[in-house]
């Protein structure tokens, strides 16, 4: 069963490039969602709108994998270095 962190980041990421929730597997990059940096802004910007909590976006690289991705927000979250 997917990980909350991993299912809040698919879900702001298919609301605000919209995709469907389905098309985003775990393996996927933010580059093969055609995110660039900006853009892993925006979803990070969307996400804090969302959930009400800092994300530090310059922790996420393009070629980081969703499954990477959310990993790191729930330790970044919860104060793991």
């Amino acid at each position: 069963m997917p990980e909350p962190w991993y299912d809040r980041l698919v879900t702001v990421i298919a609301d605000k490039c919209q995709y469907s929730e389905a098309d985003i597997t775990p393996d996927a990059t933010f580059e093969a969602l055609d995110l660039d940096s900006l853009g892993i802004v925006e979803i990070f910007t969307a996400f804090e709108k969302r959930w009400g909590t800092y994300v530090d976006d310059t922790l996420f690289e393009s070629t980081m994998s969703m499954r990477s991705a959310a990993q790191l927000l729930e330790d970044s979250l919860r104060g793991k270095p």
